[in-house]
């Protein structure tokens, strides 16, 4: 990536904070499209979950990767697919390998997003299945069950939200 390249800040913020790691040494291949694998790391390390230990055994495909280890995912590939963020194909492959889709990657980011609340303000959501994500200051959520995870963002900065009841 240049430093002249209209993203070469935000790769870099991604790389430094441990979002991606490139294609390989000191290489992040900007026009290369992205496999599934790729984009169910990079998701999974921002969301900072954890990689589940042992064997993938979700999908018949599971020891699948580029083999140097670098970019293996199985364990975050478990753990969302455990969190039913990410699941595979009818014929139980998750193929690893294959470029992602512009709709499989809308539907991974809108299962990890869940219910936005991007307004300040007094909110009650009830109840939830799936994840909440709170991206501004001023919130107050109340008297709401989550059925998932609970984001509160950067975009809180040095702001506040209030729990009540939830």
């Amino acid at each position: 990536v240049k430093s002249s390249d209209w993203y070469a800040e935000d790769v870099s913020i991604a790389y430094n904070i441990g979002y991606i790691q490139g294609t390989s040494k000191n290489t992040f291949s900007p026009d290369r499209q992205i496999t599934r694998e790729e984009a169910a790391a990079m998701l999974a390390r921002n969301l900072m979950l954890q990689a589940a230990s042992g064997e993938n055994t979700d999908f018949t495909d599971s020891r699948e990767s580029p083999g140097d280890g670098r970019l293996s995912a199985s364990g975050l590939i478990t753990s969302l697919t455990d969190y039913e963020i990410i699941n595979g194909y009818g014929d139980g492959t998750f193929r690893p390998l294959a470029p992602i889709t512009r709709g499989e990657t809308a539907i991974m980011l809108v299962r990890a997003i869940g219910t936005p609340v991007q307004t300040p303000g007094v909110h009650s959501l009830g109840n939830v299945y799936g994840n909440v994500t709170i991206n501004t200051s001023g919130v107050t959520l109340s008297n709401t069950v989550i059925a998932g995870n609970l984001y509160i963002t950067a975009g809180v900065a040095e702001g506040n939200v209030l729990l009540e009841n939830v």
